[in-house]
């Protein structure tokens, strides 16, 4: 529950003592809660069925990790993968929080930019990826002349693969002390870049262990990275966690009424705003399911505030050890119903973004983090997260939210997605534009659309820039809207229909 200073003017969660030493690994941790859990199954992968138990998770990591120092690789280096979900990119990751070398993750989606502009800042030694990829990692790794050595993990045949790592060195591996203690970077995690490319974000070993907040018990299964029906079912999942579009998703498929989601006690939706009335739709399929928000960001590594869902853009209380204050655009703090920026101070230092010093004054200041966001505080010390403070836009000297529109969109049952930009306007400043997804064989028409925002919402907030039905809305792999993309995209259709 969120605790409000009303002489401050701020919001602070409980108090509460980390289980572990600050300065301990990750990789300790983990080893010793896989340890507690030995002949339990800890991971299930649904494509082969294979299901190993903590026991094998925890061999097979000490081994890749005797053989990662064996190749000489020390707490200076960083390990990239850029993989797909595997066993054995999850023992890699395993064996890297194990050794105390930084991780540099990266969706195996992104493209030959992606990849060059992070592993430019971050410089892996060693690389670990999928097959199907292998040449595009070789060719960007080369692009920025650096000499990684790189591993297919996801084959076992020989040389250059994941085999390399499998071999039995003999003796037991012991994690080694952190070298700059809690403070070792474990991470090197890409932002979203939903409005640039992304910046690799530094998370320590001692904001892993203290900000954790899901809570599981030895008996739960956490599916996080798969939305099939059909396997929540199967494996009986209680846990998940997922973007709101992929929920959104479940809410669509035809399957929802008629498979066995009764096993899901806690489904944690993080990274977008999920539409309330889709969201209260979706429950009633899922009687025993508790819907929880969770507002963060990469910069703080966790959830800052977390807690059901009981109102449109609510975002739950004030976690414990975080402090969060609202802000207006001279840095005063405001009160209770008062919306303006939404300032984040962690239970310890954050390291900043690697290899961009600029950028990581701006963001953390004073101890601090701005997110960027704007929002409020009830009187119940709830959070509401109104939206990106760089995208609220003008028109006419008129500010509107894009989300704001957005929801009433979503309203619409035949919509699937739909992101709202700002078309440049030298009278108007943001013409209000909408890229709008509809359900396969759907007779709604853009005017349709247009005509149910021009009736429920007051007219500066009209879809001026036009209504434009697209195959898709691209997003970042966090689920977030890539507005930049899809604002470009409006411009040029917006400049097609009006010549």
């Amino acid at each position: 529950m969120s605790v409000y200073n009303s002489v401050e003017k701020v919001w602070y969660g409980s108090k509460e003592t980390p289980a572990f030493h600050p300065d301990v690994s990750a990789g300790k941790v983990l080893e010793f809660v896989m340890k507690q859990h030995y002949p339990r199954i800890g991971l299930i992968f649904e494509p082969t069925g294979e299901q190993w138990t903590y026991e094998e998770l925890h061999k097979t990591a000490s081994t890749i990790a005797q053989n990662i120092l064996a190749k000489g690789l020390t707490q200076d280096d960083v390990i990239g993968i850029c993989a797909s979900n595997t066993p054995y990119v999850t023992t890699v990751a395993l064996a890297a929080f194990m050794t105390g070398i930084p991780i540099s993750s990266l969706d195996p989606s992104f493209d030959k930019e992606g990849i060059q502009h992070i592993y430019g800042i971050t410089k892996p030694t060693i690389m670990f990826c999928d097959g199907k990829i292998l040449e595009t990692v070789t060719e960007s790794l080369r692009g920025i002349n650096l000499e990684t050595s790189i591993f297919v993990v996801d084959e076992k045949r020989g040389a250059g693969t994941i085999d390399e790592f499998l071999r039995e060195i003999g003796g037991t591996f012991e994690c080694p002390a952190l070298k700059y203690g809690g403070d070792h970077s474990a991470i090197y995690l890409p932002s979203s870049g939903s409005t640039g490319l992304p910046k690799a974000v530094c998370i320590s070993h001692k904001t892993l262990i203290t900000t954790s907040f899901i809570e599981p018990t030895s008996t739960d299964t956490v599916f996080c990275f798969n939305y099939m029906l059909s396997v929540i079912e199967k494996y009986q999942v209680s846990v998940l966690a997922s973007p709101p579009s992929q929920l959104v998703l479940i809410g669509q498929s035809s399957k929802l009424g008629t498979t066995n989601v009764s096993s899901v006690r806690y489904y944690l939706l993080a990274g977008s705003a999920i539409p309330f009335h889709v969201l209260q739709k979706i429950k009633e399929y899922f009687p025993n399911t508790i819907f929880s928000a969770g507002y963060g960001c990469s910069e703080l590594g966790s959830c800052c505030c977390t807690g059901e869902v009981t109102a449109p853009n609510s975002n739950g209380h004030v976690r414990e050890n975080y402090q969060i204050k609202i802000v207006d655009e001279d840095g005063n703090n405001l009160g209770v119903g008062e919306t303006g920026e939404i300032v984040v101070k962690r239970p310890f230092p954050w390291l900043g973004y690697k290899g961009n010093p600029e950028a990581s004054k701006d963001t953390y200041i004073d101890g601090q983090i701005f997110m960027g966001d704007l929002g409020y505080f009830d009187e119940n010390g709830t959070l509401f997260v109104i939206d990106r403070k760089k995208d609220i836009l003008k028109y006419k000297n008129f500010q509107y939210s894009p989300n704001e529109i957005e929801q009433v969109i979503l309203e619409l049952p035949d919509v699937v997605e739909v992101s709202v930009c700002g078309i440049p306007d030298l009278i108007a400043t943001d013409l209000p534009a909408a890229a709008v997804v509809i359900r396969e064989g759907s007779q709604l028409t853009e005017s349709d659309v247009y005509n149910y925002v021009a009736k429920r919402m007051v007219e500066f907030k009209h879809l001026h820039g036009g209504v434009y039905f697209v195959d898709s809305v691209p997003k970042t792999v966090s689920g977030k809207n890539l507005r930049r993309v899809v604002k470009e995209k409006l411009i040029k259709l917006y400049d097609a229909r009006k010549q």
